[in-house]
């Protein structure tokens, strides 16, 4: 028979005592939990008289050497507790919270997440859009679980899997006269407009290292926040925007995709930490099977 543990801990005292450290002061404490001053002071009043203690110096604002002790028992076990509470909270559904550019988001997330919350009836997913950059601070803060993006030293800490190779050209409106990039290389300093999408790092970096290898500069430049702003400047005949080879995306009928030969290709990869779960597995084997019907598997 188990042995029988007893509760006898004055939860609601050691819950004020928590807070009036975390918030550095009885007043702070009061305003950030909407609990009256006077409550917190006489509860923390209590909890020193019941361990015959002195917990927290009220002039200094700190917890005693004793105090810090119990503060960062406290810290340990509350987030313990509510981590599982979060848990009950969620209804009995597991969460795996996806990562990807504003393209990749929408265009091949929707159905690899509709068909991974088929296969795990009890998993729930989620998207998130966001720059590269970004996304890797959600990947190391936990915030993501699983972030799709091209290759490059943001990711060297991560266990990955790549999913595509994906060519870099040039997109330009379908009426404009330009048919391929070699009258745009014989100004030597392109003239028109070039817009760069903030989301992928790695075409630019390619893009810039083809030019170098030419002796061609591109000076006019401006970086917008997504794919989708690119192809409207584009299409709307305002300059040229930098792309990666993306099926659904050059479809656009109003836009013409113009290779860039000896360009180096940008390369796409799956991106997660710890171990391969079996979500993670099933959800890179979704990806690599939508790559190879579209013809840009690695």
């Amino acid at each position: 028979m188990p042995r029988l543990v007893r509760l006898d801990l004055p939860f609601a005292q050691l819950r004020a005592f928590f807070y009036i450290v975390r918030f550095h002061g009885i007043m702070r404490a009061a305003k950030a939990t909407g609990m009256a001053a006077s409550t917190l002071s006489k509860q923390l009043s209590e909890l020193e008289a019941l361990g015959g203690q002195v917990l927290y110096q009220r002039d200094r604002f700190r917890p005693t050497r004793v105090g810090r002790e119990l503060a960062r028992g406290l810290e340990l076990g509350l987030l313990q507790i509510k981590s599982s509470w979060d848990t009950v909270c969620a209804d009995g559904h597991a969460t795996h919270h996806f990562g990807a550019p504003e393209v990749i988001s929408r265009l091949y997330l929707p159905g690899t997440v509709q068909k991974l919350e088929e296969q795990f009836p009890q998993l729930r997913c989620s998207t998130e859009s966001a720059t590269e950059e970004n996304l890797e601070r959600l990947l190391a803060d936990d915030e993501v679980d699983f972030v799709i993006a091209t290759e490059g030293p943001l990711w060297r800490k991560y266990r990955s899997k790549r999913l595509a190779v994906l060519p870099i050209g040039l997109i330009c409106a379908a009426s404009s006269p330009v048919r391929s990039v070699a009258p745009l290389w014989a100004q030597g300093a392109v003239r028109d407009r070039l817009y760069l999408s903030r989301s992928c790092d790695e075409a630019l970096r390619s893009f810039d290292a083809g030019l170098s290898g030419l002796g061609v500069t591109w000076p006019d430049r401006r970086k917008v926040s997504s794919m989708m702003p690119v192809i409207e400047d584009a299409a709307a005949g305002r300059g040229f925007g930098l792309a990666v080879k993306v099926p659904p995306l050059i479809a656009d009928h109003r836009i013409r995709f113009l290779p860039l030969p000896n360009f180096s290709p940008v390369r796409v990869s799956a991106f997660w930490k710890g171990g391969t779960t079996p979500v993670h597995q099933r959800a890179v084997d979704l990806l690599h099977l939508l790559a190879v019907k579209m013809k840009i598997a690695a």
